[in-house]
């Protein structure tokens, strides 16, 4: 593809980045058609990725997987209470879906990576800035981010702490991570994912992203005593920052607070029963209910979600989408062992991309998360599992 070519598509993927940073400000909607601006630009670009190789990400076990699951959501619908919306929905999953695997064709060219790399960028800025801009309004009076959504003046907590996380760990891995060692600005720029996280109080994304950290320490080049001599400060540095902050607010305190055990046990056993739940209605609707049909009832919700992308999947898929959920996962796990062991023969993209995955993956065991960001990242998968089975071979 001519350098002129790839410039106008990456031109065309602007109104996508901006839609994956803030749907609720940025996305332009076309009139008449299911579909906003930026994902029909997303497919389009797609489509060309996929006209200019032709051959490639065809036996992706990740392609596989979610083929099966949105395949699984289409028989699934038959199920449901709402076969035309259930129906529509998938099919119009499926071309997004397809159009991730152009765009995962294109991830090999050096300009698609730089502008992935402007879009981290621009994504983590965006949602610190607005995070602070919000609970900081009244200047050091702090306002509590959850008290700001209840009134409807600010997005879903879940949506900040999804972008904020994945955005941090690539950034750090991309551009501060050399001879396999995390510099202090790759602390640094990890700590602005945390605080972003904290001060939206999504407590998920906080913890997936000391956990992510943790691991790249493990698998760094450091003796395990030095990332006790690192790790401990930092985190004990960290809760003497947040604490200061949290003391500030009460209703981010409690949120935050272990010692509550009341509280946190209200707040989080829920998803326990939730699994439950989850468990009564597959066994009644072995092969799904369709994308409308995944709400439960459960710890007194009439109709709730189960915070869990890969089980409404699967209760929207039935068994077939549990077979391609499995494919899914199963294939990123063989390419996040294979890239730890070898280290130095992937590219610091591939690392950086590999790790941000893995904290998004992770973050689909706590909420549902289906926008554009999530097709973004499939093309990622299908990129990584091409250049594993390239270099294997």
């Amino acid at each position: 593809m001519s350098k002129s070519n790839l410039t106008f598509l990456l031109f065309l993927l602007i109104p996508s980045i901006a839609e994956i940073i803030d749907a609720s400000q940025f996305t332009i909607t076309i009139p008449n058609s299911p579909f906003s601006l930026g994902r029909i630009t997303f497919f389009f670009v797609g489509i060309n990725g996929i006209l200019s190789n032709k051959n490639r990400y065809i036996n992706s076990n990740t392609r596989k997987g979610l083929l099966l699951i949105f395949l699984g959501g289409i028989i699934g619908a038959f199920f449901s209470d709402k076969i035309g919306l259930s129906l529509s929905r998938s099919i119009g999953t499926i071309i997004l879906f397809f159009a991730s695997t152009g765009i995962a064709s294109l991830l090999n060219q050096n300009k698609f990576q730089k502008f992935i790399d402007f879009f981290f960028i621009l994504n983590l800025i965006y949602v610190t800035y607005y995070v602070l801009k919000l609970t900081f309004s009244k200047g050091l009076n702090f306002i509590s981010y959850s008290s700001l959504f209840l009134d409807e003046e600010a997005i879903n907590h879940h949506i900040i702490g999804v972008n904020a996380s994945v955005s941090c760990i690539y950034l750090a891995l991309r551009f501060f991570y050399k001879k396999n060692q995390l510099s202090f600005l790759g602390f640094l720029t990890i700590f602005v994912g945390l605080a972003t996280c904290f001060l939206s109080e999504s407590r998920s994304n906080l913890l997936i992203t000391l956990i992510v950290l943790f691991l790249i320490l493990i698998f760094s080049k450091i003796k395990f005593f030095n990332i006790i001599l690192v790790s401990i400060p930092s985190i004990f540095l960290i809760y003497i920052i947040f604490s200061k902050i949290a003391y500030q607010n009460d209703s981010l305190f409690q949120r935050f607070d272990i010692t509550d055990t009341d509280y946190q046990q209200r707040t989080t056993a829920m998803r326990f029963e939730f699994l439950g739940s989850f468990l009564i209605e597959f066994f009644k609707f072995p092969f799904g209910k369709g994308v409308f049909g995944t709400e439960i009832q459960s710890s007194g919700f009439e109709s709730t979600m189960i915070h869990n992308q890969y089980l409404t999947y699967v209760l929207s898929g039935g068994i077939i989408a549990l077979i391609g959920v499995y494919l899914w996962i199963t294939e990123f796990v063989t390419i996040f062992k294979y890239s730890i062991r070898r280290l130095k023969a992937i590219s610091i993209f591939n690392h950086a991309i590999t790790f941000s995955m893995f904290t998004f993956l992770l973050t689909l065991t706590t909420v549902e998360y289906s926008g554009l960001l999530f097709f973004l990242y499939v093309s990622f998968l299908m990129y990584l599992s091409e250049n594993y089975k390239i270099k294997k071979n």
